[in-house]
């Protein structure tokens, strides 16, 4: 009997702790069906990978990732993003996960991620897409409705990103001529280009007007 009672006390201290768990990751039921307000009331909305992960402080960590499609707003690529790794709520990020990102900002100006948003796993393989229960679709299909919706966009070099943050930038002629990473790739297939053709031009002069 004692240790009937017992075994009870240890289960009811358990559920009592998940319930605190649950009562404390509640976001106030499932999250509204997905609209394009969902996106334009993000400050950027992304489909990335995740590199890796580093601690801030006791409660906050860096998660770093890799970006795949920029969806809305501006980010460069790579990223770091701040969230929150130490309450009951805390979002586990692992190296190699895709991920749907609804970021926003933070009160330190910094972009964040929150439990509560539509942040969504990919799920690999046969693992379940928890992202159901909060937002009543697929990854995949959350993902198809955005880029219906949304042309997809382009990552912005790291140094773009910085000197946007800092507020550099002052005017729309400035903020398109910064270097975005395609740009590069731009550069050197025109200057190939011209080396071709100036080559091609060499020869037929020489051909022709010897």
């Amino acid at each position: 009997m004692a240790n009937w009672n017992l075994g009870r006390g240890c289960f009811l201290a358990l559920f009592s702790l998940l319930s605190l768990s649950v009562q404390a990751c509640d976001c106030g039921g499932v999250l509204k069906n997905w609209s394009a307000d969902a996106v334009q009331n993000s400050w950027a909305v992304a489909r990335v990978r995740v590199d890796s992960m580093a601690s801030i402080d006791q409660t906050r960590c860096w998660v770093y990732f890799r970006g795949l499609e920029l969806l809305w707003g501006d980010l460069p690529s790579p990223m770091k993003i701040g969230y929150d790794c130490q309450s009951s709520c805390a979002m586990v990020f692992l190296p190699g996960e895709e991920w749907l990102l609804y970021l926003d900002r933070q009160a330190d100006k910094s972009l964040g991620l929150h439990f509560c948003s539509r942040s969504r796993k990919k799920p690999r393989g046969t693992e379940i897409d928890e992202g159901i229960v909060a937002s009543r679709i697929t990854y995949a299909e959350e993902l198809g409705n955005i880029k219906a919706t949304f042309p997809v966009r382009k990552f912005m070099a790291v140094a773009a990103w910085e000197k946007l943050e800092k507020g550099s930038v002052r005017s729309l002629h400035e903020r398109r001529a910064m270097p975005y990473p395609d740009r590069k790739e731009a550069a050197v297939l025109l200057g190939i280009s011209a080396a071709v053709f100036f080559l091609i031009w060499w020869i037929l002069k020489r051909w022709l007007f010897r």
